[in-house]
C-alpha cells in the first residue's frame, strides 16, 4: 500500500552538498550485504534482521539502500522510500513533508536541511492488518553542525492523515527522543517503558529536530530505521 503520493521536488543549494558529504561518510558505513541490524550484536544482516533477543522483532525498517537515488543532481522527481523489511501484514514507507531540495535519500541516508522549522520534517507510516505491541524505535543518525540536535519521535492516532507542511498532525503522543551527534554515525534507540499496543489500521511516526541549528548549511541523516516489537495474527 502506498502511504503518500509523489511530488515533485528540487535541492536548495544548502542541502545540496549534503550527497557528497554523506558520501565521504558513507566509507565508513558497511554494505547493505553486511550492515548491522541495530540488535546488539552487529552480526544480523539486513536480509535476516527480523529476529532479536527476548522474542521481540523488527516488525518494519528502512536501510535506504535504493538502486536510484531519489534526489540525483536535484531531480524534479521525489519520492517516499519503501521498507527495506516489514512483516505480513505490515507495509510502510518513509518521506519527508517537505516539497523542494531540502529532503530525502541519496541511496545511502535520508538527509534534511529543514532543522528550524515544525512543520517539515521527516516521518515514516506505516499500515498493519494484525495487532502490534510496539516497544522501541532504533535507528542511526548523523549531523554536520556541533549542536548536537535533539530529535523527538512522535505517534499519530490511527487512521490519521499524513502530515503535511500544512497540516502537520494533531494529537501526536510523544514516544521519546533521542540526541545525533556530529563527525560519525551513532546508534539511537527509543524505548517505550510501557509498550504500546496498536490495532490495525494507518499510523505515522514524525521525527521532528527539537533544537535550532548553530549554522546555515546543517543537515542530519538517519539510516537503519527499525520498529521493534511483537505482532499477533
Amino acid at each position: 500500500m502506498r502511504i503518500s503520493t509523489m511530488i515533485g521536488f528540487g535541492f536548495s543549494c544548502a542541502l545540496f552538498a549534503v550527497p557528497a558529504v554523506l558520501n565521504v561518510a558513507a566509507a565508513a558505513e558497511p554494505s547493505k550485504a553486511t550492515a548491522p541490524a541495530l540488535n546488539g550484536s552487529g552480526s544480523a544482516q539486513v536480509s535476516s534482521m527480523s529476529t532479536l533477543a527476548g522474542g521481540s522483532s523488527v516488525i518494519i525498517g528502512w536501510d535506504f539502500r535504493e538502486v536510484v537515488p531519489y534526489y540525483p543532481n536535484c531531480s524534479p522527481t521525489f519520492g517516499p522510500a519503501k521498507a527495506s523489511h516489514d512483516s505480513v501484514g505490515v507495509q510502510g514507507e518513509f518521506y519527508h513533508t517537505a516539497a523542494g531540495c531540502d529532503a530525502g535519500s541519496n541511496g545511502f541516508a535520508w538527509a534534511t536541511s529543514t532543522l528550524n522549522n515544525t512543520n517539515r520534517f521527516p516521518y515514516l507510516g506505516f499500515t498493519t492488518s494484525a495487532t502490534i505491541t510496539l516497544q522501541e524505535i532504533r535507528l542511526r543518525s548523523v549531523e554536520n553542525d556541533p549542536t548536537n540536535f535533539g530529535v523527538a519521535l512522535e505517534l499519530s492516532p490511527a487512521n490519521s492523515p499524513a502530515p503535511t507542511t500544512a497540516q502537520p498532525g494533531t494529537n501526536y503522543s510523544l514516544l521519546g527522543s533521542f540526541t545525533t551527534t556530529s563527525v560519525d554515525w551513532a546508534s539511537n534507540a527509543v524505548t517505550l517503558a510501557n509498550p504500546i499496543t496498536l490495532q490495525p489500521g494507518t499510523y505515522y511516526i514524525r521525527l521532528r529536530p527539537q533544537t535550532t541549528p548553530v549554522i546555515s548549511t546543517s543537515w542530519i541523516a538517519f539510516d537503519h530505521v527499525v520498529l521493534v516489537g511483537s505482532i499477533s495474527y
